[in-house]
């Protein structure tokens, strides 16, 4: 059927406005209810997944706060002892990192 066929067209858009319901009972064939509640269709998405790993925000804020007050001692004591603000100031990026890994 061409598209100059407009008789054709025509008689098609009549078929599918007739048979409308029955053309939608053939797009569901069962399977999506046969499979309803299994493997295929309870697997979650990979970001679903992802989001059920969210960090606890209340020992993530707990870590920070211990980040923070490492770092300001650190600072305090960088006019004493260099050394000593610089053991401070790496403990404090390790406590970052956990930090993240909470």
């Amino acid at each position: 059927m061409s598209t100059r066929d407009y008789e054709g067209w025509r008689r098609y858009g009549k078929w599918v406005k007739e048979n409308h319901k029955n053309y939608q009972k053939q797009m569901s064939d069962g399977k999506t209810e046969a499979l309803k509640g299994t493997y295929f269709t309870d697997k979650k998405p990979k970001k679903m997944q992802k989001l059920e790993r969210i960090p606890d925000p209340d020992d993530h804020q707990k870590l920070s706060f211990i980040k923070s007050g490492i770092r300001i001692v650190g600072y305090l004591c960088l006019p004493f002892s260099i050394i000593a603000a610089t053991l401070l100031l790496v403990a404090s990026e390790i406590v970052g990192i956990f930090e993240e890994l909470v």
